[in-house]
């Protein structure tokens, strides 16, 4: 039994009629508006509480917490091979 969007692809293949066409090709790209509206409202909030903050960091504040970020990550990656290898 084919999917609901096949059965919208092989009627907008079948129709003539434009404005029927613009119909179905809306119909189909309503689950992808659903998504990219929710990414932008995600996006959106994200911004408003963090845009300020980050405008006003140094110049070098982000490569300095990914110097730590990454010195935290090596650091746990030792102390794992220290405990696996000793007896």
């Amino acid at each position: 039994m084919p999917s609901r969007r096949e059965q919208l692809k092989e009627q907008m293949a079948q129709t003539q009629d434009p404005l029927v066409r613009m119909q179905l090709g809306a119909l189909l790209n309503t689950k992808q508006q659903r998504r990219n509206s929710i990414f932008s409202k995600i996006e959106n909030a994200l911004d408003s509480l963090l845009g300020p903050a980050i405008k006003r960091w140094p110049a070098g504040a982000p490569g300095v917490l990914f110097l730590i970020v990454l010195a935290i990550v090596v650091f746990v990656i030792v102390v794992i091979v220290e405990c696996t290898s000793t007896p």
